[in-house]
């Protein structure tokens, strides 16, 4: 409990400092200071200061989809998670904004495969994907997660309603499935 709030403090001070400057422009040491905390605090929970963002984020897609019950079906979970990324996308504006090599693009990217992944091995019970499977999700997520990042920076005009249906819809049927199956969706570090 105690590490999850200073988690939180860490997020709520980043928060502040994008209201002032870009990420690009942002310290370990400053986020430090704001909170009153140690930098091997920050260490200890944190790679870096985009380890953070992908934590905000990863924070904001579980809750969003933990708003509705699994049985709900994957297209109504993954409307709730963009209504809560949404409802913050003025945070992500600021965070997809950011190009570096660590970005949060890259993170999402990455946490959207593996999720994937996993789902399918567990609905399979297979111990590995096949290379077209991965083809297949990771297309799905390239394409998906690109047109996420553009609808957050306010470059699509669509509703978290239609994206979600959008995804869905276009989403392999084997890798729909598993998410419905299972109600796998990652765990949150």
């Amino acid at each position: 409990m105690f590490k999850d709030r200073t988690k939180e403090l860490f997020a709520e001070a980043l928060e502040q400092m994008l209201l002032e400057m870009p990420l690009s422009k942002v310290k370990v040491k400053d986020l430090c200071e704001r909170v009153g905390a140690q930098r091997p605090t920050f260490y200890y929970h944190f790679k870096d200061k985009y380890d953070l963002v992908a934590w905000i984020f990863e924070r904001d897609f579980r809750s969003g989809m933990g708003e509705v019950p699994p049985d709900a079906g994957l297209q109504a979970r993954t409307e709730a998670a963009l209504n809560r990324m949404w409802q913050r996308h003025d945070f992500y504006r600021k965070a997809f904004a950011d190009k570096s090599q660590n970005s949060i693009e890259r993170h999402i990217q990455d946490f959207d495969v593996k999720m994937g992944e996993t789902a399918v091995k567990r609905h399979t019970g297979a111990k590995k994907i096949t290379e077209q499977q991965l083809f297949d999700i990771k297309s799905q997520s390239y394409g998906s997660m690109g047109y996420t990042v553009e609808w957050m920076r306010g470059e699509v005009h669509a509703t978290p309603a239609q994206l979600a249906a959008w995804e869905t819809e276009r989403m392999p049927a084997f890798l729909r499935e598993a998410y419905e199956a299972t109600g796998y969706y990652g765990e949150l570090g």
